[in-house]
């Protein structure tokens, strides 16, 4: 029985106290890790960011990304030694959809314009075609009511305005 491989992407977080050194070592001994099925498939250089919230009491950390290719049973084994690492202070694996390389290219549909299409649709619908659900059809839309409301004149205000205030 052949075992799957999937793609995974391993990020984690190192401690900022490491020096060069000590970088270098940890992400050596987790490359290690990664690749005893196969090769490491993407790597990303280190980056000290700034954590959005204090994570072990520690405020920046080292950023390091990892694509890599494995079975299920590897990445269990990568998660127990990554929780045993000190320097590691989070990590995440992350299942990768696997993308075609070459997309297929959409059909090319090309419009034509009519007279009908250009002009502009006044009247309301009075039905629309079946549903799925089979005999429903939409009924024609209801107009808002407008109402036609005359501006008030200034005299108009003041006559009202005396009758409240009796003047």
């Amino acid at each position: 029985m052949q075992k799957e491989k999937y793609y995974y992407e391993l990020t984690y977080l190192a401690n900022p106290d490491l020096n060069e050194t000590g970088l270098a070592e940890l992400t050596e001994k987790v490359a290690g890790l990664c690749s005893k099925e196969q090769p490491i498939l993407q790597s990303d250089l280190a980056k000290k960011i700034r954590l959005a919230y204090p994570i072990k009491k520690n405020k920046e950390a080292f950023l390091i990304s990892l694509g890599l290719q494995a079975g299920p049973q590897t990445v269990i084994a990568i998660k127990k030694e990554m929780e045993e690492k000190k320097e590691v202070l989070r990590f995440l694996i992350v299942k990768k959809r696997i993308v075609p390389e070459e997309p297929k290219p959409a059909p090319i549909v090309e419009l034509k314009k009519s007279e009908e299409s250009e002009k502009e649709i006044t009247e309301p619908i009075a039905e629309m075609p079946k549903t799925q659900a089979g005999e429903k059809k939409i009924k024609e839309a209801k107009k808002p009511k407008e109402t036609a409301k005359k501006k008030a004149s200034m005299e108009d205000i003041e006559k009202d305005l005396e009758k409240i205030l009796g003047e």
